[in-house]
């Protein structure tokens, strides 16, 4: 069928190409198969039209549009957010090692290396002096590298004192001279109220456009075009002098929502367009018991993440998606949503023992913030916390200490120990190796944690506080250590093939040395394994709250191509 498609769109192509100007084109309609996760998927056309690229796991797919057959493009497994140079001929992407590369899709070769520090791409734009302008992270402003590689300079900042968060999704101009991009705040709850702004580069000046929109680019039949919810709009733009010029108008509707991920369409000069089609609410909470009977807690809604369940059982705080990620709190028996968090993103929360508060990590720069449990109150910085981009783990039942991970200056994730009321922080365990995902066990005497010191995660338990006696629970895989709340068990999860994952359970001993018999499976999942945390434990240690993710839903199956475009677009939106 894939084959079909591809012969079918590249005989239309041809056939289209060679029609004369002086006869409207037909406008095309196809639907191309592809699969991926649309938090992450991304379709390009090249900018003359004559490719078309979309990203998998395994690696970046292009194809010719008069050839009939894709190509998977070596060594960029895991690529994000690719984008091409002015030419067609290259394509850059962020690769999994958090650097920004380039590959040639004709001379071949391996992959190129043009800069590290790019931990998540928000966007790239190469423009047609070989220089490159990209958001290196969730709460940057734009940087900019030349093409041939070298060391990246920032380009804006975001103003913290506006409540600025980042800049992001840049796109070139014609010319080079401009560029546009999307100017998210703290308060955002959707991008569909943010800002978009034209940076003029031979002065700095930033200009705005329009407010109530995001991931804007300009298209050569005059038009800017911007995405709001599960449209695309287009308004007639003067590029001299960077204003709009009329009334915005939706001219594709049905075009996949994006919380943070790409903007989910592509358009070339030659009025060709690609895009992904709107999918459905896919995850929700479930109650799972050790057999691995699931019962829904929630309908299936928005993104969904680490879940925690509260010290009395009776609520769950979760990460729910946004333009800022917040922290929500799920009452079992009402069933009911409450918001905690409400302003810059808010991640990984961690309960108190008197279930009062939570600890949470916030952007800008990824520290640590104490919350009221019931968002009454403004967050509190926890400043003497060290590290960067730290995440809560756990805190001892006396309340007094908090275990984190947090990157240090030379090495990966370490492990700190953070005294809540007063003292400096410390570091419990740094190594070169990963250590994240600290669990303090309920009598204080153990931290369980997650480190790939042996080439692979595997979970690991340390006396508590000293650190000095060592144990190995996983042996092949482990992942997420959670403490039975009697400290009686340690649960884990193992990953398997095709995405699923078993979950074990230890036994743990209340002798001196501390013993812990090797794991034993519980249940086969394929709830999401994404964040920090991906389930708890209820207090009867009997249930886990987990994220259930509808696959079928969730994954993106097909593409749109609209060919000649162009007609149809000035046909909706008339320029004066």
């Amino acid at each position: 069928m894939i084959a079909l498609l591809a012969a079918l769109l590249g005989g239309l192509l041809s056939w289209l190409i060679l029609q004369t100007s002086s006869v409207p084109k037909a406008v095309v309609r196809l639907s191309v198969e592809a699969s991926g996760d649309p938090r992450f998927f991304t379709v390009l056309l090249s900018p003359g039209g004559e490719r078309i690229v979309y990203n998998t796991p395994s690696g970046l797919m292009v194809r010719d549009l008069d050839r009939p057959d894709w190509r998977m493009i070596p060594g960029t497994a895991d690529a994000s957010r690719p984008f091409f140079s002015p030419d067609g001929k290259w394509i850059g992407f962020n690769a999994a090692d958090q650097t920004l590369k380039k590959v040639s899709l004709t001379g071949g070769g391996a992959p190129l290396r043009l800069c590290g520090g790019v931990t998540q791409s928000f966007g790239a734009t190469w423009g047609p002096d070989d220089t490159i302008v990209f958001t290196p992270d969730n709460s940057s402003g734009l940087w900019q590298v030349p093409a041939s590689g070298g060391e990246p300079r920032e380009l804006t900042k975001p103003d913290r004192a506006r409540g600025e968060k980042s800049h992001r999704f840049p796109e070139y101009l014609p010319g080079g001279g401009a560029i546009l991009f999307t100017v998210g705040t703290s308060r955002l709850s959707q991008w569909d109220d943010a800002r978009i702004e034209a940076l003029v580069l031979g002065t700095g000046e930033r200009r705005a456009v329009l407010e109530g929109g995001f991931s804007a680019s300009y298209v050569e039949s005059g038009h800017l075009l911007y995405r709001r919810a599960t449209s695309i709009l287009a308004v007639p733009f003067d590029l001299g002098r960077l204003v709009t010029t009329g009334t915005p108008v939706t001219v594709v509707d049905g075009v996949q929502s994006a919380l943070s991920a790409p903007p989910h369409f592509s358009v070339a000069h030659t009025g060709t367009l690609a895009y992904v089609p709107q999918g459905r609410d896919a995850q929700r909470l479930v109650l799972v018991d050790r057999s691995g009977e699931a019962r829904p807690l929630t309908p299936f809604l928005g993104f969904l993440a680490e879940p925690r369940v509260s010290p009395d059982g009776r609520s769950i705080a979760v990460r729910k998606g946004g333009a800022n990620e917040q922290i929500w709190r799920f009452e079992i028996e009402r069933e009911a949503f409450s918001q905690i968090t409400f302003e810059w993103d808010n991640t990984a929360p961690v309960w108190t023992p008197d279930g009062e508060s939570l600890i949470v990590t916030s952007t800008p720069g990824w520290t640590l913030h104490r919350v009221r449990a019931d968002g009454s109150a403004a967050a509190e910085v926890l400043s003497r916390a060290r590290g960067a981009r730290q995440n809560p783990g756990s805190v001892t039942a006396d309340g007094r200490l908090l275990a984190y991970s947090a990157t240090g200056t030379n090495t990966s994730d370490d492990i700190w120990i953070l005294p809540l009321e007063d003292g400096e922080a410390r570091v419990f365990l740094q190594t070169p190796a990963v250590e994240s995902s600290p669990a303090i066990s309920p009598n204080g005497r153990m931290l369980a944690y997650q480190s790939d010191e042996s080439g692979r995660l595997e979970v690991y338990v340390r006396s508590f506080p000293d650190g000095g006696h060592k144990l190995q629970v996983s042996s092949g895989g482990g992942i997420h250590p959670v403490w039975a709340r009697n400290g009686k068990e340690l649960f884990y999860r193992v990953p398997l093939e095709g995405g699923k994952l078993r979950m074990m359970v230890a036994d743990v001993s209340a002798a001196s040395p501390v013993r812990i018999s090797r794991g034993r499976p519980l249940f086969e999942d394929s709830y999401s394994d994404f964040g920090l945390f991906t389930y708890d434990v209820l207090p009867d240690g009997q249930h886990f709250v987990m994220v259930d993710v509808d696959r079928e839903a969730s994954q993106i199956t097909h593409f749109n191509v609209v060919l000649n475009w162009f007609e149809e677009l000035r046909r909706l939106v008339p320029r004066r």
